[in-house]
């Protein structure tokens, strides 16, 4: 049980840092006094070289997506967590269907 519990943490640990990207973007790209390219350049500018790609950025988050909810699906079995691992699985796999939408 103890397990499933650092599981659960590893988890929303995971979902936390996408929701976070997420929200980064979509706080840079409501700024009226950019476009879409100076959008994106400056999200871009705050990673590291190695990854300043927005396709590679994608692809990491819905990895990263991937691995939560199969972590929220094996932390389910803790009662206490059983509903929350159940909304953060959904929620997780809600961001991940957004995220591959978004890489066509």
């Amino acid at each position: 049980m103890q397990s499933k519990i650092v599981l659960f943490i590893i988890a929303l640990f995971l979902f936390c840092l996408v929701a976070l990207n997420i929200y980064w973007w979509i706080s840079i790209s409501i700024e009226p006094m950019y476009s879409f390219q100076q959008a994106q350049g400056e999200y871009l500018s705050k990673f590291p070289k190695l990854i300043q790609n927005a396709r590679l950025i994608t692809v990491l988050n819905i990895l990263l997506l991937a691995a939560a909810s199969f972590l929220f699906y094996k932390a389910q079995t803790v009662q206490r967590l059983k509903t929350l691992s159940l909304i953060f699985f959904f929620s997780s796999i809600l961001l991940m269907a957004w995220q591959l939408f978004s890489l066509m």
